[in-house]
This record gives structure tokens, sequence and C-alpha cells, in this order.
């Protein structure tokens, strides 16, 4: 499955605070069973790298652009 960090950091600077389910449906518009496990994994990275940060509320992981300053 090709890489989609670009869109999926874009999709969270556009909408912060949104969850993993939202940005596979805009980014991967739900095309096969996968493409959730796929989407989390661009997210994990972007974590890793620095450009996102993943917040917990009620138990739901939230994703906000680290601000770049």
């Amino acid at each position: 499955m090709e890489d989609k960090k670009d869109e999926v950091l874009a999709y969270i600077r556009a909408n912060p605070g949104c969850l993993s389910s939202g940005v596979n449906d805009a980014v991967r518009r739900k095309a096969s069973w996968a493409d959730w496990i796929f989407t989390r994994r661009d997210i994990d990275a972007l974590i890793q790298e620095g450009l996102v940060e993943e917040r917990l509320y009620r138990g739901m992981s939230m994703f906000y652009p680290v601000n770049e300053q």
C-alpha cells in the first residue's frame, strides 16, 4: 500500500482534533478494510517524526499538528 503521509498530515493540519477514522475516510475513502491500518501506520510515523501529536480524550485518540515555530 502506498505511503500517504503528506495527505494525512495535510488533513490533520486542516482538521485539528480529528480521529483516525476521519483521516481514513478523507484520505483513502474506505476503499478496503485494511485502509484503517495503513492510515494509522502513517499517523504513527508522523508522531515519531514530531509532526503530529496524539491526545487522548475520553478514551479516543485525537490528532493535532505540532506547532511549527
